[in-house]
């Protein structure tokens, strides 16, 4: 049990390291090197935990990603339920207070992982997630353009193919955290 124990210590230790470290030089100018000797442990020890560099950068990113990715997925599916259904007029009258809602819950989520969330928006060049911003504009970016043209050909309104519009405040949401 004091062995796990060490254990975790030891993988907290190298990630909180790792966090100062990408911080201050991003993922690109990062040493493993120098967060084994910060943490006070050699780079057997990081490979015991991470597979490499990118390894250790995802497991401190890669739950806000998530979270993200998954409100933003659970508010689609919501909508298309909604544009399938007959709540159709709901969307007509302009009241995108929902997009508002996940706005506000995308923000409170970068905020409550301020470290990560800034780590994964701005210090991620270089690393398999370097692309996720984009990545995440591009699917609420295809989101809305489906539901515009859903909504199109259902009501035979062209007034719809602005409706792609409504994803502006998701996409402003992560980039004024940034």
């Amino acid at each position: 049990m004091g062995t796990e124990s060490a254990s975790l210590e030891t993988k907290v230790r190298l990630q909180q390291c790792a966090v100062c470290e990408f911080m201050e030089k991003g993922f690109l100018k990062a040493s493993l090197r120098s967060i084994c000797r910060e943490a006070g442990v050699t780079t057997g020890a990081l490979y015991f935990f991470f597979q490499d560099k990118d390894d250790l950068f995802v497991s401190l990113v890669g739950d806000v990603l998530q979270q993200i990715q998954g409100m933003m997925q659970e508010h689609f599916d919501k909508e298309r339920v909604e544009a399938d259904g007959d709540t159709a007029v709901d969307l007509e009258t302009g009241d995108y207070s929902e997009d508002e809602a996940v706005s506000k819950m995308i923000i409170h989520a970068l905020y409550e992982q301020r470290d990560s969330a800034l780590l994964l928006l701005t210090r991620s060049q270089g690393s398999s997630l370097e692309g996720a911003v984009d990545e995440l504009i591009r699917v609420v970016t295809i989101h809305y353009r489906m539901l515009a043209d859903a909504m199109t050909e259902k009501l035979g309104m062209d007034r719809w193919r602005n409706l792609s519009y409504i994803g502006y405040p998701i996409c402003r949401s992560i980039h004024l955290f940034i």
